[in-house]
């Protein structure tokens, strides 16, 4: 599975390459919005995790962005915020993933998003 890191927070970026590539899985990661995107345009990812608060474009941004260029991507927003996305993110067939995020039962979890 190709997978898309979307996180300005390199630590938490690096956690996730660490946490799933060892699973077989091919993760590239980006710290912003535009570099996202860029990559969107010139590669396709099985699924794409972005992080909702980011400065600049935030990640509700990102991901509309990213419905427009495929209304098929498999979406995960992923927040450490107080803020409940998940009255409204799933109903256009985002999931809500809440940081910090346990080891590996919800990687797992995660990586099967749809």
């Amino acid at each position: 599975m190709r997978i898309l890191i979307v996180d300005d927070d390199p630590d938490v970026g690096d956690t996730f390459v660490r946490l799933i590539e060892p699973l077989g899985h091919d993760v590239v990661r980006v710290t912003d919005g535009p570099a996202a995107l860029d990559r969107l345009r010139r590669d396709r990812y099985d699924l794409i995790i972005v992080d909702v608060v980011m400065p600049g474009m935030n990640g509700l941004e990102v991901m509309r962005k990213i419905r427009a260029m495929d209304p098929t991507a498999r979406l995960v927003a992923l927040t450490g915020t107080g803020l409940d996305f998940s009255d409204i993110l799933p109903g256009i067939g985002i999931r809500v993933v809440h940081k910090p995020i346990g080891a590996p039962a919800s990687i797992s979890d995660l990586l099967a998003a749809r």
